[in-house]
């Protein structure tokens, strides 16, 4: 399914799954509104926070696929730090009147935002090390980095719609995520609900894909696509699911 459709489910489920995993009730704009002002700032961040997480799972197994809409996004938050490190380094190695470093400097900015393949490698390439850095000073469990990089590489050298979807890739991050003692700071609520939500919004992705063609839940032991293709990625049922999702959201947040 295109990213939209997968943003749109992502936002319904976060409503949906509320009172499920979190085990309260989703409440809508409009009971919100009877809260003393004093609270609700709190549970409207709370709700946010919680459906936010869950879109943006939702589009997290696309980043196998160089060209997917949360590819994209690696792509555009990237190139403006790298773009800022290598005018530093200009300035470090003291070349700030040399006009072939300045255009060393605009080729390779170029370069790098329309090399998708390579900037997503290097978005999840960056993220596994400071996972590393992080283990390595006590701050995370081990067991949760060593997950999170081993999903990282894998999202990064395998083929759209095969490790990132399959139970493999499901594990590996929920594992990672899970198993992060998140009781242990301050922002306990707001980090629980990220991490639910971030689940929420994945499992939902591959929901989705296994009725837009299937997907190989038993990668790479059995690479079988399992489910139907009830709807073609781009046609006009994609778009219709895009749509009820999104009015279903809206409709459940609002009213």
């Amino acid at each position: 399914m295109m990213g939209r459709t997968h943003m749109g489910i992502g936002a319904v489920g976060a409503v949906a799954a509320t009172p499920l995993l979190l085990h309260k009730t989703w409440e809508p704009m409009r009971s919100l509104l009877d809260h003393r002002w004093g609270v609700l700032p709190h549970l409207l961040v709370l709700q946010a926070v919680f459906v936010v997480a869950s879109v943006m799972g939702s589009l997290f197994p696309d980043l196998d696929e160089p060209h997917a809409l949360a590819s994209q996004e690696v792509e555009r938050f990237l190139a403006v730090p790298v773009f800022l490190m290598m005018v530093g380094s200009v300035f470090l190695l003291r070349l700030e009147t040399s006009l072939a470093a300045w255009g060393g400097v605009l080729v390779m900015t170029l370069a790098f935002r329309t090399a998708k393949n390579l900037s997503r490698r290097i978005g999840l390439g960056v993220l596994s090390v400071v996972l590393a850095y992080l283990a390595w000073t006590h701050v995370l469990p081990v067991v949760s980095a060593s997950a999170i990089i081993l999903w990282c590489v894998g999202a990064m050298w395998s083929a759209h719609r095969t490790f990132t979807h399959s139970l493999l890739g499901l594990l590996l991050l929920g594992t990672g995520l899970l198993t992060i003692p998140w009781h242990t700071t301050s922002v306990d609520p707001l980090l629980h609900r990220v991490v639910v939500g971030w689940m929420v919004g994945y499992v939902l992705h591959l929901i989705a894909d296994a009725v837009a063609g299937g997907i190989p839940v038993f990668w790479p032991i059995w690479k079988k696509r399992w489910g139907v293709r009830f709807v073609t990625t781009g046609g006009a049922w994609d778009d219709l699911l895009g749509g009820i999702a999104l009015f279903g959201f809206l409709a459940l947040a609002l009213i």
